[in-house]
């Protein structure tokens, strides 16, 4: 019998009653410094399944029920230094003619690491035992939904390679998502340690049964377990994206909104990541 995990998932997610809408805002998220508008911001209510993500003009919308009076809106993007406020203070903000708000861009102190080819072994780490018979994915167009899988490797510091996803179905004329790498620490995913955003954006021809993606590039270091995610920031106007699962093997982390708490289901994703890791 064919299982439908992504169906399953949207029966499971709570769904915020038409009864229970309150006020409806729209604003807009632009760089402290320069002023130019931030595109693809996480926007939203802080442990609570209510947000959003901004367009490319930095334009957001949301409808916050009353009943959130108490609740943290905070405001993130990859090499920003988040904004958090108490809702009551967003209200009073957006009660204005101009609703935005400004992010301060953080400026990395440079690392340089060098492994000698001695140093280093390659290896490839996460699921490849993928069930034809189940899927997972992205199956509306809800921005701010994530979703990862934990990848566990020995305490010594690795490089990001590249990646590889195990394709069931692609349904977009072309996919865009966002890319992020966090760490892992009692079993949960904490910190993003990405210090540039990553995008993906591939068209239909090129989603074959393996996605294959470059990360020498980026110079992503990790040291211990991490969890690599996907991240939907833009509408793709299409019925969804969705990799094999492994049923017997690992488990995916979800979230529905991007200021949300993590969720997780035990079945694993199709995906591997490929490492150069430093030797005993």
């Amino acid at each position: 019998m064919r299982i439908n995990i992504a169906f399953l998932l949207l029966v499971l997610l709570p769904v915020l009653p038409t009864a229970l809408l309150g006020k409806s805002f729209k604003g807009k998220v632009l760089e402290k410094d320069s002023q130019i508008p931030l595109a693809y911001v996480n926007v939203g209510l802080v442990s609570q399944n209510l947000g959003t993500v901004t367009d490319e003009q930095g334009v957001f919308e949301l409808e916050i029920p009353d009943k959130f009076g108490t609740a943290t809106m905070r405001f993130s993007l990859i090499g920003y230094v988040p904004l958090e406020m108490q809702i009551v203070n967003f209200f009073e903000d957006c009660q204005q003619d101009e609703c935005i708000f400004y992010l301060e861009k953080i400026n990395y102190e440079l690392k340089t690491v060098t492994y000698k080819a001695k140093d280093v072994a390659k290896k490839v780490v996460g699921n490849k035992l993928v069930s034809s018979n189940t899927k997972m994915g992205f199956h509306d167009n809800r921005k701010g939904y994530e979703m990862g899988m934990p990848i566990e490797i020995e305490e010594r510091p690795a490089y990001l390679e590249r990646l590889i996803f195990y394709i069931y179905d692609c349904k977009y004329d072309t996919i865009f998502y966002r890319l992020n790498v966090y760490k892992m620490e009692n079993g949960q995913p904490t910190e993003n340690i990405l210090r540039k955003a990553i995008y993906l954006k591939y068209p239909k021809s090129a989603i074959k049964k393996k996605l294959t993606v470059h990360l020498t590039p980026y110079n992503i270091y990790v040291e211990g377990d991490f969890m690599v995610s996907l991240e939907l920031v833009k509408n793709l106007y299409g019925q969804g994206l969705f990799l094999g699962t492994a049923l017997a093997n690992g488990h995916t982390f979800f979230r529905t909104t991007s200021q949300a708490d993590w969720q997780q289901i035990p079945v694993g994703i199709g995906m591997r990541a490929v490492i150069m890791q430093e030797k005993r």
